[in-house]
C-alpha cells in the first residue's frame, strides 16, 4: 500500500484546551506520562511520502510542523502543513494550510482568544481563504486521560474561489476531544462548523479523527482521517472531499527518560532477540490510502509472509497483492506469490526448490511462473543475520501482450535479513532471470525494507520494490518503481 503520509495538523480546526492553569504562577516546563518534555514549547514536524514509477506514475507528499507554546495562563498554537498527489502528472491534491491561536486562561476552564487560519486547495479551485476570529473556548470535561473542550465565535472571511474575490462575516462553532491511552497512544478528534452570517445555506464542515501511537519518546505513527464540506463549491467542484492520511511525526523538544508503564516501548539498543526455531513465523501487511471528492484515489496492499527454520532445512511462504484506481480509472492490479524449500547440505551450503508467480495487469502481464531448482550458500548466518546467494536452472511460463512464450531460464537470488534490535528488521533481496534463448531478455527485481515494532505485534513496514523488464509489453514502461508502506502484524 503506498503510504500516503499525513497527520494531525489541525490544531485549530477545533477547540483545544491545556490542563488547567492558574494565573500568576511560574512558568515551569513538565513532563508528560511518556518523559516528554512539553513546556513552554512542544514542537513537532510529521512527514510522508509514497512513489510509484512506470506504466502508472503517482506521487504523494505531506509535510508539515505544529508547535503549541505553554504558560501558566495563556497558550500559543501554530501549524503549517502541505499536502500533494498526482498520478500520471495529473494533481489528485494540492493544499496548503496554516493557522494560529492565542489563548488566555481567566479560569481553570474558560479561555478567550484570537485564531487566524489560511486555506490554498488548487483542486477545489480556492486560491486563498482567510480568516479571522476572536474566540470563547469551554473545557466541559476533562480528567488525567479525557478532554472534551468547545469554542463559539464570530469572525470575518476574505477568500478567492473559481476567479472571484469576496469578503463576509462568519460565524464558528467548534469542538474536540482527545483521550489517552495506557500504552502511550492518543486519540483526537474534532469538528467545526463554518456558516456566513448573510446566508447560513452557504457553510463549511470540517471534521477529522486521528490515531497517534508512539514509536519512541520522540517518534510517533500517525493515522488520520479528514474530512470538509463546502455547501457552494466552485463550478464543476463536488462538495464533499476526503481524505485518509498515514505519517510520521517527530517531536524536536528535549525528551526526557522514559520510566512510566505509559510508554512500554523497548529500548532501541536493547538486544535483538534469538529467531525462534520449528515454528511458523508469519506476517500479514496492510496497507490502504483513499482521497476522494473532487479528485478520487485509492489503493489497497494486503500481504503475507511466514518462514519456518529448523535445523535441517528451511521454508519460505510469501503472497502481495494491489490494487488502486484514480479517477475511476484502474491504475494499479498486482498479484506476487512464491514458495520455497531449502534443505541444508554441509557448512554453509544448501538445495532448494522455488516457484515465483506474478500477475501485474497495468504492465499487461497476465502471468509468469518460474519454478527453478537452485543451489546456495550462507555467507553470513549467525542467530540475527542472514545473507544468502543462490543460483540454478529454470523454466519460465509467460504470457505478456496477449503472447504466451514458455523457455529456459536462469535464477540468480540474494537474500539479507537482520535483526537490528527489539524494535527494527531489515530486509533486502534482488534477483535476476535470464532466458537462456535471448540474451536481451531478462527481468530485474529488487527490494529493500524495514519493519519498525509499535506496540504489541503490531508493525510499521514500509518497502521500496522495483522490476526492470527491458522488452515489456505495448504501452507499458521498462521500469516499474514502488514505495509500499503500511500495518503489518506478526502470528
Amino acid at each position: 500500500m503506498v503510504l500516503f503520509v499525513r497527520l494531525g495538523g489541525s490544531l485549530l480546526l477545533g477547540a483545544y484546551a491545556l490542563a488547567p492553569l492558574q494565573a500568576g504562577q511560574p512558568t515551569t516546563p513538565t513532563i508528560t506520562d511518556c518523559g516528554h518534555k512539553v513546556g513552554p514549547w512542544d514542537t513537532s514536524i510529521y512527514t510522508g511520502f509514497s512513489l510509484s514509477q512506470g506504466t502508472v506514475d503517482s506521487l504523494n507528499l505531506n509535510a508539515g510542523v505544529r508547535s503549541i507554546g505553554t504558560w501558566t495562563d495563556r497558550e500559543v498554537l501554530l501549524f503549517a502543513d502541505y499536502l500533494y498527489a498526482e498520478t500520471n502528472s495529473t494533481s489528485d491534491a494540492d493544499v496548503f494550510r496554516a493557522g494560529a491561536q492565542y489563548n488566555w486562561l481567566f479560569s481553570e476552564r474558560a479561555y478567550v482568544g484570537l485564531r487566524t487560519n489560511f486555506l490554498s486547495d488548487a483542486i477545489a479551485d480556492v486560491d486563498y481563504r482567510l480568516s479571522l476570529n476572536p474566540t470563547l473556548g469551554y473545557t466541559l470535561y476533562k480528567n488525567d486521560r479525557a478532554k472534551l473542550s468547545v469554542e463559539a465565535d464570530p469572525g470575518y472571511t476574505w477568500e478567492k474561489q473559481s476567479g472571484i474575490s469576496r469578503d463576509f462575516l462568519n460565524l464558528r462553532a467548534a469542538e474536540r476531544f482527545e483521550w489517552a491511552f495506557e500504552n502511550g497512544a492518543k486519540f483526537y478528534q474534532t469538528l467545526e462548523y463554518l456558516p456566513e452570517v448573510e446566508d447560513f445555506g452557504s457553510y463549511l464542515i470540517a471534521a477529522e479523527a486521528g490515531l497517534e501511537v508512539p514509536l519512541s519518546a520522540k517518534l510517533k505513527l500517525r493515522l488520520a482521517a479528514r474530512d470538509t464540506y463546502d455547501s457552494t463549491p466552485a463550478a464543476g467542484r463536488d462538495s464533499n472531499d476526503l481524505t485518509l492520511l498515514t505519517g510520521l511525526s517527530y517531536a524536536l523538544a528535549d525528551a526526557a527518560p522514559v520510566k512510566c508503564k505509559a510508554c512500554r516501548w523497548e529500548a532501541a539498543d536493547k538486544p535483538a532477540p534469538k529467531p525462534e526455531q520449528n515454528v511458523w513465523l508469519t506476517t500479514g501487511s496492510i496497507g490502504y490510502t483513499m482521497i476522494t471528492g473532487n479528485a478520487d484515489a485509492a489503493l489497497l496492499t494486503l500481504g503475507l509472509d511466514t518462514v519456518k527454520y529448523t535445523d535441517a532445512d528451511e521454508i519460505r511462504l510469501g503472497a502481495l497483492g494491489a490494487y488502486g484506481e484514480a479517477d475511476g480509472a484502474r491504475n494499479n492490479q498486482m498479484a506476487r506469490a512464491k514458495a520455497q524449500y531449502n534443505r541444508v547440505l554441509k557448512g554453509p551450503f544448501y538445495a532448494g526448490l522455488s516457484t515465483d508467480f506474478l500477475h501485474d495487469d497495468v504492465a499487461d502481464l497476465s502471468y509468469r511462473i518460474t519454478p527453478s531448482a537452485l543451489l546456495g550458500a550462507y555467507l553470513i548466518k549467525t542467530e540475527t543475520t542472514k545473507l544468502a546467494v543462490e543460483a540454478g536452472p529454470a523454466y519460465t511460463f509467460e504470457k505478456q501482450g496477449g503472447e504466451e512464450a514458455n523457455y529456459f531460464s536462469v535464477l540468480v537470488r540474494q537474500r539479507f535479513d537482520t535483526v537490528l534490535n527489539a524494535r527494527t528488521k531489515v530486509f533486502q533481496s534482488a534477483a535476476a532471470l535470464f532466458n537462456v534463448e535471448n540474451g536481451d531478455d531478462y527481468i530485474l527485481t529488487g527490494e529493500i525494507g524495514t519493519d519498525v515494532k509499535l506496540v504489541g505485534n503490531f508493525n510499521l513496514r514500509v518497502s521500496l520494490q522495483d522490476i526492470y523488464d527491458p522488452l515489456p509489453a505495448a504501452g507499458a514502461e521498462e521500469n516499474e518503481l514502488r514505495l509500499i508502506s503500511g500495518i503489518s502484524i506478526n502470528f
